[in-house]
């Protein structure tokens, strides 16, 4: 897998022994993302402290120059995959710092400024395929959208499906496609977790009573369940049950107090009694096959 490093401690959860060539390899990972990281602080505070010092060009060529600096060193470093995503990030990060700082000192709008960003950065992150890299591009895009599209009626159903959309791309098709490269789990997590996030928000503060609500849970259910049941994983499944407990909280919200607060403990007792069972589905097939192994070898 393109730039994978071992975590030692997970081999020594697994009841291995890791190499020093391991702990070294992950010694380097770990110093230069910190390094990276105290990098871009310490540019972030340097144009805060010496910003009204500097001269509008003077802070264009730091910027360019970091940028530069940054695409020749993930050229030269083809054989360190880690090190080649790591300054990928840094350019990507340092696009948008050059934007909002060419916005502020010329004075332009803002409003595309989040879109132009994920376009610019969208071959890097095609081209590094790093999971952080991608969170920064799927968070700049989707708050690219939100700004170019506040003034509409429509901007949480088309949010909504982009969310899908994305989940879709990183979680579903390399499920799908087995030459797709899988995604880390805490990325998929965070997908599904924002988007859980923003289809609560939009349920709560509009209080949709014309069916989108219904739409919004029942579509989110539907992949988390898929997603959740093909991968064993019970807190993407959490998460779209979470969304329809919220829904059904939004349908009854005008009811009795006692209807709606019936109807929701009931909801939550039936997930955990579906949770319970699966579970317990999910680990009937290898104590049955271990009981059979150990027959067979009396």
């Amino acid at each position: 897998m393109k730039g994978t490093i071992i975590n030692p401690f997970s081999l020594i959860k697994a009841g291995e022994r890791p190499s020093a060539d391991a702990w070294l390899q992950f010694a380097l990972t770990f110093f230069l993302s910190v390094g990276i990281g105290l990098f871009l602080t310490g540019v972030i505070f340097f144009f805060a402290y010496n910003w009204v010092d500097l001269h509008h060009l003077a802070k264009l060529s730091i910027i360019g120059a970091s940028i530069t600096a940054s695409c020749i060193g993930a050229i030269f470093c083809k054989k360190k995959p880690m090190a080649q995503q790591l300054l990928l990030l840094v350019a990507s990060v340092m696009v948008g710092v050059l934007l909002a700082v060419y916005g502020q000192a010329y004075q332009l709008q803002s409003d595309s400024g989040f879109l132009a960003w994920a376009i610019f950065i969208a071959l890097w992150a095609v081209a590094a395929d790093f999971d952080v890299l991608w969170l920064v591009f799927v968070t700049v895009l989707q708050i690219g959208v939100g700004v170019a599209l506040g003034g509409t009626n429509d901007i949480g159903i088309i949010i909504h499906f982009i969310f899908l959309a994305l989940i879709g791309i990183f979680a579903i098709v390399p499920y799908m496609i087995e030459s797709i490269r899988e995604r880390s789990r805490w990325f998929v997590i965070v997908l599904f977790t924002a988007s859980a996030i923003f289809t609560i928000g939009e349920m709560i503060v509009q209080h949709y009573k014309d069916g989108l609500g219904a739409l919004y849970s029942i579509t989110f259910l539907a992949v988390a369940l898929f997603y959740g049941w093909k991968k064993r994983d019970l807190s993407v499944m959490t998460l779209g049950f979470l969304v329809v407990v919220v829904e059904i909280h939004e349908l009854t919200i005008e009811a009795l107090l006692f209807t709606g607060t019936f109807t929701i403990i009931g909801s939550i007792l039936c997930y955990v009694w579906f949770i319970k069972k699966l579970r317990q589905m999910w680990n009937t097939p290898v104590e049955t096959t271990n009981k059979k192994d150990d027959g067979n070898a009396e």
